[in-house]
């Protein structure tokens, strides 16, 4: 697979987010609501750099696993939010 730019796997992502969110259970609508703002900020803060959709992934794994951590997320919405982000690739 070739390199993408932040925006390209961005537009990606957040396109498999909204498909998802279309079908997901009632409990997991604020899981992807959380979701969203953090591929946004990846975007934003790495341009027009290139690497590999799982490269961009796991940065974004990382990142969301931090931020649920600032924001103290309860225990079974951080499962339910690492379920969803495992089915993004």
């Amino acid at each position: 697979m070739s390199d993408l730019t932040a925006e390209q796997w961005s537009r990606k992502t957040i396109a498999q987010l909204h498909d998802y969110e279309r079908e997901c259970p009632d409990i997991e609508l604020f899981c992807v609501g959380y979701l969203i703002p953090p591929v946004e900020l990846l975007e934003t803060e790495n341009g027009q750099c290139r690497t590999s959709a799982l490269d961009w992934h796991q940065l974004y794994v990382d990142f969301v696993e931090q931020c649920m951590q600032q924001d103290q997320v309860a225990e079974d919405d951080q499962q339910r939010i690492r379920n969803i982000m495992a089915g993004l690739l």
